[in-house]
């Protein structure tokens, strides 16, 4: 489950960019355990046949702490390289719509987890 989370994550509906993470220790374990906790807290709701949005709502609310930290080291990120962001965002902005994005791929995560039970 933790590396469908994963793929979903990165891959659905468009891709996520990587990129802030390639060469940014910080941003990168920050995304590393906030991945693996949502792959995890998913998993840990795998049998919980509540609608999938609410599951999603969950598990995105006990991965808070993590996403807090994703959010500050992606800002940071940002902040140091402007190019990284688009249409007018500041930093923060960005960082804040690409853990938004990543909060949105759960029912995907959740729905696809069921499908492969």
């Amino acid at each position: 489950m933790i590396a469908l989370a994963a793929f979903v994550l990165a891959a659905e509906p468009e891709p996520l960019s990587l990129e802030p993470f390639m060469d940014e220790e910080v941003a990168a374990h920050a995304f590393e355990v906030q991945v693996t906790c949502l792959g995890t807290e998913a998993f840990n709701r795998r049998n919980d046949t509540r609608d999938s949005k609410a599951v999603a709502a969950d598990v995105v609310s006990a991965c808070s702490a993590n996403e807090a930290t994703l959010r500050s080291a992606l800002a940071d990120v940002y902040r140091r390289k402007p190019s990284l962001v688009q249409g007018g965002q500041t930093a923060d902005e960005a960082a804040a719509d690409y853990v938004s994005q990543m909060d949105s791929r759960m029912v995907s995560v959740i729905e696809e987890g069921r499908e492969h039970k």
